[in-house]
């Protein structure tokens, strides 16, 4: 390619030229030169080396890049949207299949169709050698760790804390680990998009069939085909590898009918047949014999013969038929259910083998066959089960022991689902106790307060309903007061409303009988069985008992129980037997609009009314927490938090140029996405493949370890940690197969999961090693990197396509050191122990590699970074905080000396995670994206007759529409002499609670989250929550809660000046009306940290946040104390940290400090003095020869140096301390 001739580049400069116009490095990164060009020019800079001044920099126009700048996109969007326009317009033209190549496969007759590698080791043999099944019995052996969880497909074991973590992200490959969510992950998305939670997916596993691979991480079972058209695909494939000997039109009749070809996809083929399945079946009966072979379908076994009669059933619908008769050419013996042998094939009646009648789907049927054919014909003696495996009856198939009674049939019986199987340590089988505590449970989740007693029939339970036992219920109450719906039976929650046009109180609309218009009635007419309104609008019972489950069916005929539908009312044909669904509409019979129909806004004002009232009345499932009529205190100090005006940098809008649909470019790629190459014809594309595929076009599947890293560290932390994450051979080399690299924040990252993918060196990869992931954690400091601690990881199965690993780390407390004793030999490095294992192994130094540290690279990274190894001929380079590059050799642009506000730190931001170039670390009293917010300033004292507590928990609860409350947690140390507890909110919040042991005080409710940036407030004894067994017996106690939560409006109606109460499930606040409004509250608090407890002597970890926290804190127990309760007043020895420890306030002047601390300096001081003065007057008295010259002469004059010495170094213990 001539460069010069080209016209797309703007200009060109030598790294002489560059540096001669004081050019930077960072220069060159704004004007989105190749990280490679720019890391050789700063090295140019910092060495001088005149080699590269002839290196040139071609600045590209747009939208070119490279560094030729031969490369351009056909679109000018971001490339997040190229991708997505790119796959998401164009799945449904694919023609290819993308491959797994790596086994040869032949699926027989010579069909051309490859592998998908969601086909290996699917319970399927696909391929006439079985290759795509070999070694898969080991994944059914497989056993996970008791903090494990085992995936359905049995190869994955899984952390437990990752299971129903998110329903997108699964990290099983079956989705399994989210299989009890209510709401699914739609795969069918997953043509249109090329994340990592459609690649890493594999097929469920349902009640009696697994789901078919599309390709593409969408998945189908018999009701429906793979959008882009990869069955369609395996059908056609399928019929040009048969043999059939039938006549023309029976074939193409007989593939309409079976729908072997779709008819949705081959109209014209099927239509010059037939236009209707019932003419089909007539062709098929006209055209084919009485009795056929019809063979669609290869084994691994054999050749399989499908044997029909010429008698299908007439149906509309279409339907694919099993065989009568399904015979096999084989030279195996196989078990149970043989019936005849005909001329060397063995065949079965469709009844023997438990086969439906007919399938939706040609593929199903065909799948269910070769499954159970398969399953009678692999004979014992080439499968031995396993003494840890279960054998399934009348089979050869084994199963793991941890399929039975998990709700999937997998042994072809079913006998693996048999109660007859029971174990009670592994495989509890149901009982009606059972049923009635898991009921109980999934009920009591499900129950809100706000569905209790509102009419409509929610929740059922066993004797008892939502709806039961509501005398004592306040049917208007917050959740119920003007929401369209009368919950009392006299409409008391619907009066007064605002959308009401009734003036007067106590006032319901009413369509009167005698005039047809609209009036008001007074609620002392409403319900008294009397009709006194249209359509009984005021005696509604009636029609809500006879309907609870609908609105629509609320108006009455006058005096009788007939109650119809709202749209039966002014359709001009009588429904009711006085006429009066008819009689007031005289007035829109001119309107176009016939019944309620949706031009309501044409209705008079009297049919609006009756075709519009209830229907507020939904299921109140919400469980969002109102806060309407509940008191507000105390009253917020009028200091309102001012928003900072910040100038962000403005994000510019890129003109978008897009591929129109039908673009053959985009198809060229697969899943990959076209670059155009410039040419002299400018026609030239090449594909950038994502690391599941590779190929010129994508087109074949790459073997690889896709890996979920999940990273646990203490909230509280202010570290940046770097993960290097390596796949390694087990072996003396130790050769790195390939590298990642993650930053990572404990404050920031709190819940985030890296998805990762780890190539391998070759293709196919080398099946006679081992791999291993290793990870190993630096800590990154400004000007350097500190080696923290590693990890070791083996990977199994190494024959599967695809290793889907989840990994769950936890960073220890304390920097792993080197061993002084070890049995490796680390000849060019120190020997450590992995976290996880405690295994030993070799850390080698700079420069050098291998598990003994002897093989000798080159290491190219700067002086302040890290070099850990060595990986495509390029060294792995950990960079200090404020470099980045290859090899560590540019400075980050992003933090400047302003970037931050208020004293926070500026940290680049992880790529993985945000999209802005830094975040900001905020001290105490700050927040916001720069720190530039300040934080509310919760004060809190205490009522002189309440004992000041040593530690307190704020819980601070925030209304959110339609979901529960958050509630979030924060600790707070209160020194001794303090009278009050400081916290500082960063969060919105609207009632706070303080705990002090096991009693909840109510403290603040604010309508609005905190606007405000100073609240002060008391613990009181009358704003206690009281327990709920102090307002009930034991017999209504010991009610259920469906029962039991009836009662709850009771003691705010009795106890006037009750402001909380609460339960196990519920805590309940009393608003304004003396009525009670509660919600969930979980009273058992998680006191290990969600397993990073790093508190000392039994003390309890508490985070402010169970889903995302940003500090932790520990609750110490008796005579302990400090950060981690580590230090202990209760020890044998007498020491100044033991004594004045717990009496210092740090970062407190003296004024305000302890009486003991201002006691003990006073007296420090005086012995000070004294002591000085004393030893100086001893020494000078002993430093002359006549007063040593007695006995102890010598020994006074050294004791009185000790002296000294000694009160020297007390007064610096004692202020080291006090500091």
């Amino acid at each position: 390619m001539n460069i010069d001739s080209i016209t797309n580049i703007l200009n060109n400069f030598t790294f002489d030229i560059l540096q001669q116009m004081g050019v930077s490095s960072n220069q060159l990164y704004l004007w989105s030169a190749p990280i490679d060009l720019i890391k050789d020019y700063q090295y140019y800079l910092n060495m001088n080396e005149t080699k590269l001044a002839s290196n040139i920099f071609y600045n590209c126009t747009r939208p070119w890049f490279g560094r030729f700048c031969h490369y351009r996109f056909d679109s000018s969007t971001s490339f997040d949207e190229i991708v997505l326009s790119t796959i998401g317009k164009n799945y449904d033209k694919i023609e290819n299949d993308t491959c797994y190549n790596h086994i040869k496969c032949d699926r027989g007759g010579g069909m051309n169709f490859c592998l998908d590698w969601r086909e290996i080791c699917d319970g399927s043999i696909d391929c006439l050698n079985g290759l795509d099944e070999a070694n898969c019995s080991q994944l059914e052996e497989n056993q996970c760790d008791e903090n494990q969880f085992r995936c359905q497909n049995g190869f994955q074991c899984i952390p437990k804390m990752f299971v129903a973590d998110d329903v997108f992200d699964a990290d099983c490959l079956d989705r399994s680990d989210e299989k009890h969510k209510t709401y699914k992950f739609p795969t069918e998305r997953c043509p249109t998009n090329p994340a990592f939670r459609c690649e890493e997916s594999l097929c469920q596993l349902k009640e009696d069939f697994r789901e078919w691979p599309c390709g593409d991480g969408s998945c189908v079972s018999g009701y429906y085909r793979c959008q882009n058209g990869r069955d369609k695909r395996l059908r056609l494939a399928m019929i040009k590898a048969s043999s059939v000997s039938l006549s023309e039109v029976c074939i193409q009749a007989l593939n309409c009918m079976q729908e072997i070809l779709p008819t949705y996809e081959y109209n014209e083929e099927c239509q010059r047949i037939c236009s209707s399945q019932h003419c089909l079946n007539v062709a098929v009966k006209e055209h084919c014999p009485p009795l056929f072979d019809f063979t669609i379908g290869f084994t691994s076994i054999g050749r399989l013969h499908f044997i029909y009669y010429n008698q299908f059933p007439n149906v509309s619908e279409i339907l694919s038929f099993s065989p009568d008769f399904i015979c096999m050419e084989t030279d195996r013996q196989c078990t149970h259910h043989q019936i005849l042998s005909i001329n060397g094939s063995l065949c079965w009646n469709r009844s023997v083998l438990n086969l439906h009648h007919s399938y939706k789907n040609w593929l199903y049927l065909l799948r269910q066959i070769q499954l159970i054919i398969t399953d009678q014909c692999l004979s014992s003696e080439e499968i031995q089960c396993s003494k840890i495996l279960y054998h399934c009856i009348n089979s050869t198939k084994c199963i793991s022991k941890h399929r039975i009674l998990d709700g999937i049939r997998d042994c072809r019986l079913g006998d693996d689902e048999e109660c007859s199987l029971h174990n009670s340590d592994l495989y509890p089988c149901p009982n009606e106790n059972d049923e009635q505590i898991f009921d109980n449970d999934r009920f009591e989740n499900r129950l809100t307060f706000s569905a209790i007693c509102d009419g409509y029939y929610s929740l059922t339970h066993i004797n008892a309903t939502d709806e039961t036992e509501c005398e004592l219920w306040q049917c208007n109450n917050t959740y119920t007061h003007c929401d369209g719906f009368w919950t009392c039976l006299n409409g008391l929650d619907e009066v007064n409303c605002p959308s009401s046009h009734c003036l007067l109180p106590l006032e319901h609309e009413c369509v009167s009988l005698t005039t047809f218009k609209l009036t008001c009635l007074h609620i002392s007419r409403v319900n008294d069985n009397i009709d006194d309104c249209v359509g009984g609008t005021d005696e509604r019972q009636l029609c809500q008992t006879q309907y609870p489950l609908s609105n629509q069916y609320l108006f009455r005929c006058a005096n009788t129980s007939i109650c119809i539908s709202k749209h039966e009312i002014c359709n001009q044909r009588p429904n009711c037997p006085l006429n009066d669904d008819e009689n007031f509409c005289s007035n829109d019979f001119n309107k176009t609009s016939i019944g309620c129909s949706i031009n309501i806004h044409e209705f008079s004002k009297e049919k609006k009314f009756l075709c519009t009232f209830g229907e507020g009345k939904v299921p109140r499932f919400e469980p969002s927490l109102r806060l309407d009529n509940l008191p507000i205190f105390p009253i917020p100090t009028l200091f309102i938090r001012q928003k900072p005006m910040l100038n962000f940098p403005k994000t510019t809008t890129l003109r978008h140029v897009s591929l129109s649909k039908s673009s053959p470019v985009n198809l060229y790629c697969n899943r990959g996405i076209p670059v155009r190459i410039r040419t002299l014809d400018d026609k030239h594309y090449e594909c950038l493949c994502p690391p599941a595929y590779y190929g010129d076009t994508c087109q074949f599947q790459n073997e690889r370890v896709s890996l979920t890293l999940g990273i646990r560290a203490p909230s509280n932390w202010r570290i940046v940690f770097s993960l290097i994450l390596t796949l390694v051979t087990d072996d003396e080399q130790q050769s790195i197969n390939s590298e990642k690299q993650i930053d990572y924040l404990a404050f920031r990252d709190c819940n985030a999961s890296f998805d990762l993918y780890l190539l391998y060196a070759s293709r196919p990869k080398d099946v006679a090693k081992n791999y291993s992931i290793k990870i190993d954690a630096f800590i990154k400091q400004h000007t350097s990197t500190v080696y923290y601690a590693s990890w070791h990881y083996p990977i199994p199965f190494i024959f599967l396509p695809v290793n889907r690993m989840s990994l769950l780390i936890f960073i220890p407390l304390t920097r792993a050191t080197s061993l002084q004793q070890c049995s490796l030999s680390c000849i060019h490095g120190q020997c450590y122990r992995y976290v996880n294992t405690n295994n030993l192994f070799c850390r080698c130094n700079a420069g050098w590699s291998g598990a003994k540290c002897n093989i000798k690279y080159e290491c190219d990274c700067s002086l302040d970074s890290t070099c850990v190894g060595v990986y495509n001929n390029q060294s792995i380079c950990v960079c200090p905080l404020n470099k980045f590059g290859p090899h560590c050799l540019l400075t980050r642009p992003v933090c400047q000396i302003n970037s931050c506000f208020n004293g926070g730190i500026c940290v680049a931001a992880n790529v993985h995670i945000a999209e802005n170039g830094f975040i900001c670390i905020c001290p105490d009293g700050f927040f916001g994206q720069r720190c530039e917010q300040i934080a509310t300033r919760i004060e809190i004292t205490f009522d002189h007759e309440m004992s000041i507590p040593s530690n307190l928990l704020l819980h601070l609860v925030t209304a959110i529409s339609k979901n529960h409350p958050k509630r979030v947690t924060f600790l707070t140390n209160i020194p001794v002499y303090e009278t009050s507890a400081i916290v500082f909110v960063s969060i919105p919040f609207h009632i706070v609670f303080a705990q002090i042991e096991e009693n909840y005080f109510l403290i603040a409710i604010q309508t609005t989250s905190n606007e405000t940036a100073f609240l002060s407030t008391k613990v009181q004894p009358s704003y206690q929550c009281l327990s709920m067994s102090i307002f009930f017996n034991e017999t209504i106690m010991k009610l259920p809660l469906i029962r039991r939560i009836k009662y709850y409006h009771v003691p705010c109606v009795q106890q006037k000046n009750l402001a909380c109460f609460y339960d196990m499930t519920f805590i309940c606040i009393c608003d304004l009306y003396h009525r009670s409004n509660c919600f969930k509250f979980n009273h058992s608090l998680s006191h290990d940290c969600k397993g990073i407890n790093y508190c000392e002597n039994d003390a309890q970890c508490l985070q402010d946040d169970s889903e995302c926290p940003s500090t932790s804190a520990c609750v110490c127990t008796e005579c302990h104390y400090g950060s981690r309760c580590q230090f202990s007043s209760n020890s044998t020895g007498i020491s100044l940290d033991i004594i004045l420890g717990s009496h210092i306030r740090p970062n407190v002047s003296f004024r305000k400090q302890t009486f003991i601390i201002k006691i003990s300096l006073i007296v420090n001081i005086v012995m000070f003095v004294v002591g000085i003065i004393s030893g100086l007057l001893c020494v000078l008295t002993f430093q002359g020869k006549t007063p040593r010259e007695i006995g102890c002469g010598y020994y006074l004059y050294a004791s009185s140096i000790t002296s000294l010495m000694t009160m020297t170094l007390f007064v610096i213990k004692f202020w080291l301390l006090l500091l």
